[in-house]
Parts: C-alpha cells; sequence; structure tokens
C-alpha cells in the first residue's frame, strides 16, 4: 500500500483529524494522542498492509510502521491542519492519563522530532574519528572543520533545536522560543560570562555557564515562557499583541534563565549525570546485562523513551554515553534470534517474514522482527533477550561508549569508535550469534501441525472409493491475544473437552470479533458469551472469561442480538479486561467447536500471539 493511501487509511480508523491531539513520529513509530481511544479501530488499523503492529502506551496510541513512518507522517500532515491545529487543540484538552504516561509524552514529543538529525550528525561524529585515528583526514584540514561543524553544530545548538519541539509541546511561541534557546548559546553573551568575574543583571549574580550541548535548562524555561504567555494573553489589546508579547517575555525570560532557572537546572542536569555513574559504576556487567536483557521489552511498551534524557545528558556532560553501548546488544540479538527461526523453520509465511526483518533488524530496527518473529512465537524473543544480555554484560566489562546518538546498529558502529571498542564488537557478534543458535534449538516450527494436516489431506484424496468428499473450514481469531492450549484453561469443563474441542485465547484488548460469516445462535443479556452457527455448520461458542456469569453483564456491552447475520470481522462484543481482572476473574477466553462430533478432527494450527483474523483452527469434516 502508498504511503498517501496507508495514511488515509490510518487517518479515518482513529477516528478522523477531529479525535487527534497531537502526532509525532519516532524511526518506526506514529505516535497519536488521541481525544478518545475507543474511536480509534485498533484491529482494522493492524490489518492495513504496511502497520506491523498497534501498540496502546505511555498514553500514546502507537502505530508501529517501520522504515517508511517519515513518508506516511508526512502524508497525513498533507491531509490535516494538525500542525496549525496541535497547540491549540493541548490547550483545550485536559490530560487524564497518569504522571507516568505524561512523562513519557512530554519526552517523546520534544526529542522525536530532532531524532533524525541528532542520528546523522553522529553517524558523520563516528565516521570523522575513524578517518582521523587512520590518518585519513587531518584535523588542521578545511574538509574536517566544515565536516566536524557539520556534526557538532546540531549537538552544539541544542538548546535552539530542543526549544522549538518543547514550544510546539507546552503551547508557547515558536519564534519567541527559538529567540530564546538562541541567547543561550548566543557567541557574544558566552564570552562575555565565561570572561568576567562578578557578572550581574541589575544587581543579581549571573553564573558562568555554558548552555551549549544542554537541554534540561531551555525545557524549564520553554515552560515557564508558556505560563507567561498565557497570562500576558489574557489583558494584553491585540493590535499591541504581535510585537509588546515578544518583548515583554524576551525581557522577562531571558535574565530569568540566565539568573535563576539555568543555574537550577544546570544542578539538576549534572545530578542525572552523577546518578547514572553512581549507578553504573556498581557493576557495568550486571548493570549491562540487565540494560541488554530488558531493553526490547521497554521498547515494546514505548517505555525506552524515559532512557533518552540520560543519553543527551551524558552526552553534554561528558562527551560520550555509556548506556547506548549496552543497548547495541539487545538490538542485535533480535536480528540473531530471527536468523536461527529462518535456519529452521520449512513454513513459508514465517520464512518470507524472517528473510524482510533480518537487513532491518541489523538497522538496529527491531519492531518488525519483534512483532512478526520473536514476540509472536515467544521463545526466540526469550533467545534474543539471553543474547542481549551476555552482550550487554561484554559492553559493560569493556567499557564501550557512544559519542552520539544513534539507532543501536551494524551502520552506526563507528559512533562507538573509541574506548571499549573491540569489546563491543564481541559483544554485538556473541550477542547475535547466541541468539540466533539458542532460537534455533528451541523454535518448534508450526510447519510440523501443517504437515500433518497435508497427510490428512492426502490420504482423504487418495481414497477413491470413498463416498465422502473433504471439507476444511477455517477458524480465524476473533480477539487480538495469546494462545493457550484448551487443556491447560483452570475450567475443568472446557479443558476436559465437555463442551468440544477447540482453543484458549487470553485477550490483550476487550474487543470480540465474529471468527466466521455466520448467524449468531446466543446471545447473553450478560455480554460473557456468544455462540454463532457459521455458513458452513460449524457451531462455535465464544466464552469471554470463566464464571463471569456472575458478574450480570457488569464489564460486558453485548453489540449483537440472537438471530442477527455477522461477516467475519463484526464486532460482537466490548469488555473491560482490567476492571474484570480486578474482580478476581479469569480473562481466558476458549472458542470451543460445541458440534465437534461432527468433524473428523478439530485441529489447532497456530501458537504465541494472534492478531484478529490469525487463522487459528482447522476443521476436517
Amino acid at each position: 500500500m502508498k504511503s498517501q493511501e496507508l495514511a488515509k487509511e490510518i487517518l479515518k480508523n482513529v477516528g478522523t483529524e477531529s479525535n487527534i491531539n497531537s502526532l509525532v513520529h519516532c524511526v518506526t513509530r506514529l505516535r497519536f494522542k488521541l481525544l478518545d481511544n475507543s474511536k480509534a479501530n485498533k484491529s482494522s488499523i493492524e490489518d492495513l498492509e504496511g502497520v506491523i503492529s498497534v501498540v496502546e502506551s505511555g498514553g500514546q496510541f502507537q502505530v508501529v510502521i517501520g522504515n517508511t513512518v517519515g513518508d506516511v507522517y508526512k502524508e497525513i500532515i498533507k491531509l490535516t491542519n494538525l500542525v496549525d491545529k496541535n497547540r491549540e487543540i493541548n490547550k483545550e484538552v485536559k490530560d487524564k492519563s497518569s504522571i507516568g504516561h505524561k512523562a513519557l509524552d512530554l519526552i517523546s514529543a520534544i526529542f522525536a522530532p530532532v531524532l533524525g538529525i541528532l542520528i546523522s550528525v553522529s553517524i558523520l561524529k563516528g565516521l570523522l574519528s575513524i578517518l582521523v585515528y587512520l590518518n585519513y583526514i587531518s584535523t588542521n584540514s578545511g574538509t574536517y572543520q566544515i565536516l566536524h561543524a557539520v556534526e557538532d553544530s546540531a549537538l552544539y545548538f541544542m538548546p535552539i533545536l530542543i526549544a522549538l519541539t518543547a514550544a510546539k509541546k507546552f503551547g508557547a511561541s515558536e519564534f519567541i522560543a527559538l529567540t530564546l534557546g538562541a541567547t543561550l548559546v548566543y557567541p557574544g553573551i558566552i564570552n562575555f560570562i565565561s570572561k568576567s568575574v562578578g557578572s550581574d543583571f541589575l544587581g543579581v549574580p549571573v553564573k558562568g555557564i555554558d548552555y551549549s550541548f544542554t537541554f534540561i535548562p531551555i525545557v524549564i524555561a520553554i515552560f515557564i515562557l508558556s505560563k507567561l504567555e498565557k497570562f500576558l494573553n489574557k489583558g494584553m489589546n491585540e493590535n499591541l499583541k504581535p510585537f509588546l508579547m515578544p518583548l515583554i517575555c524576551l525581557i522577562i525570560m531571558v535574565p530569568l534563565t540566565f539568573t535563576v532557572i539555568g543555574p537550577i537546572a544546570t544542578i539538576i542536569t549534572k545530578a542525572v549525570g552523577i546518578g547514572y555513574n553512581l549507578v553504573y559504576n556498581l557493576s557495568p556487567i550486571l548493570v549491562g546485562a540487565m540494560v541488554g536483557a530488558s531493553w526490547q521489552a521497554l521498547v515494546i511498551g514505548g517505555i525506552h523513551w524515559g532512557a533518552m534524557p540520560i543519553i543527551i545528558n551524558n552526552l553534554s556532560l561528558y562527551g560520550v554515553d555509556t548506556f547506548m553501548a549496552l543497548v547495541i546488544s539487545a538490538s542485535l540479538g533480535q536480528g540473531g534470534a530471527v536468523l536461527g527461526v529462518l535456519l529452521k523453520t520449512k513454513n513459508k509465511n514465517i520464512r518470507k517474514i524472517a528473510i524482510s526483518t533480518i537487513s532491518t533488524g541489523l538497522l538496529g530496527i527491531t519492531e518488525p522482527s519483534i512483532y512478526g518473529v520473536t514476540l509472536k512465537y515467544k521463545t526466540p524473543f526469550i533467545c534474543a533477550s539471553i543474547g542481549g544480555a551476555v552482550g550487554g554484560a561484554i559492553a559493560g566489562y569493556s567499557g564501550s561508549a557512544t559519542m552520539g546518538y544513534v539507532i543501536p546498529g551494524v551502520l552506526t558502529l563507528p559512533v562507538y569508535f573509541g574506548k571499549g571498542f573491540e569489546g563491543l564488537i564481541i559483544a554485538v557478534v556473541t550477542s547475535y550469534m547466541l541468539a540466533a543458535i539458542l532460537s534455533f534449538i528451541t523454535f518448534k516450527d508450526p510447519v510440523e501441525k501443517d504437515n500433518i494436516i497435508i497427510e490428512e489431506n492426502m490420504s482423504i484424496e487418495e481414497n477413491s472409493n470413498s463416498e465422502k468428499t473433504s471439507k476444511i473450514e477455517t477458524i480465524v481469531s476473533p480477539l487480538n491475544g495469546e494462545i493457550k492450549e484448551l487443556s491447560k484453561v483452570s475450567d475443568k469443563v472446557f479443558a476436559e473437552g465437555a463442551l468440544g474441542k477447540g482453543i484458549a485465547i487470553v485477550p490483550l484488548e476487550g474487543k470480540l470479533v465474529s471468527p466466521v460469516n455466520g448467524i449468531v445462535s446466543v446471545a447473553f443479556p450478560t455480554g460473557h458469551a456468544v455462540g454463532i452457527t457459521s455458513d458452513d455448520g460449524a457451531e462455535i461458542l465464544i466464552h469471554i472469561g470463566f464464571d463471569t456469569v456472575s458478574l450480570k453483564g457488569k464489564y460486558f456491552k453485548l453489540n449483537v442480538t440472537q438471530g442477527e447475520f455477522v461477516k467475519k470481522g463484526d464486532l460482537l462484543v466490548e469488555f473491560d479486561i482490567n476492571k474484570i481482572e480486578n474482580e478476581g476473574f479469569d480473562i481466558t477466553t476458549p472458542i470451543v467447536i460445541t458440534n465437534t462430533e461432527n468433524y473428523c478432527n478439530v485441529i489447532p494450527i497456530n501458537q504465541g500471539l494472534v492478531k484478529i483474523n490469525d487463522d487459528i483452527l482447522i476443521l476436517e469434516e
């Protein structure tokens, strides 16, 4: 699907532009802040060609796309007025999310727009370091000086870049914010303050602090600027506002930043750096193992953004960062796990997905590998985490570090050039190979089940004397969730197959859709269970949770009536997973064929994580 078409479909299924509070994107994801998440059709978006997955985390509705996310973002911006509307909507909407979600949303909104430029200049910085080390270029040459200016300027003028993104987030005037950021790194004032003794502003001391490469002072300053603008807006004449507002804001905010905000923010900046180093230096090996093992789990939840301020802060304080050196093994571990699956599987669909995600995994873009292969089949994800832990421990032991912010992949290895570089190479190779070997050994190829089906079909076809013709019906998943064997559920009636053969799913989203085209044969008023008779005669019972009938319909919304015709994918029931579980109920949902006796075989054909419309059962007559 082309970027323009995909943008239109995504826009339609998030509830249109009217439901969007704000939109930013990172390397692989569109990050929506929606006014009402219930208006978004998550399953429809996940089914779109070009969408890898949809994640709701950190107060954001995240659409995982991959390498082409920038193109899709641009098309959405063309189709909407989001750039102009974001600031006004942010003023009107009261955010009811948790403090943690607000923090992650703030970090991603401020840093995501500058991520691409930071990665680019960091790669150039690494390449220049290698060229200088190999004596291919002199630091005194004009070539080096020009390229050095390119790679150094984005970080040096960080306050200006962050001023713009922070202004958009906080709803401040962008040009006033840019001027404030530029003032902090204005060469004349930096030289004056650093060389002068006893500098002051109207008698208030001004400390000689260099704000280049920093971001915390400007973020705090822009936040206060947004509040000041809001206050001044109330009583200022509209005709005077275009020039009087910037004048008053800058006269107040620039001195306030140099005398109060900057010194306090600098203390915070140094405290964060010291705190990180204290933890890291306790045991670099242990910290490396922990980060390497857990990093991709944080990526899934979008929580990894919380580490970005630490990384940027380390770079501004010390010129290098050790945290990213621990992360790269986790990324390469995912790629190694996919390689192991590729070498093991004979399933054509799995091979196709694995081949397409291996290259992106090596580049450090792991979402396609995670959602397409490793997390879906569970054991490869565990193997990748083990590889990441071992690689992280080696990188920690070696004291490896990066000189810039990058996507942790093979192409960005030059940015890690310096102390511990050899150890880092050993770490990433070990992580990749170990994850591949473990994944190859432990992965259970679903093709084995497919072979059973094929062999049985062949035996039926070869029986030319049989009066019956083999008939196969496929049942798709009515839920987004994780497959569980029916025999392992907690309810004995279902586990023993008393109601029929089938499968169970632990739902991850409170939406149940029809797995077939057919008639609703049973629709319990409490909404906890639905029966459907398919067009081909399969009688399917879907029971949401165990003993949930006792809730008497609380937390369930039934959307169909008995006797109603439904199509595959039609919404049957909406339910609140968290509230049901908080009441003490097991939300595991059996999907059973109650007329099992009419079939020769009822065969589960999937495992791990499934999405709505994935095949889960094959019925053979």
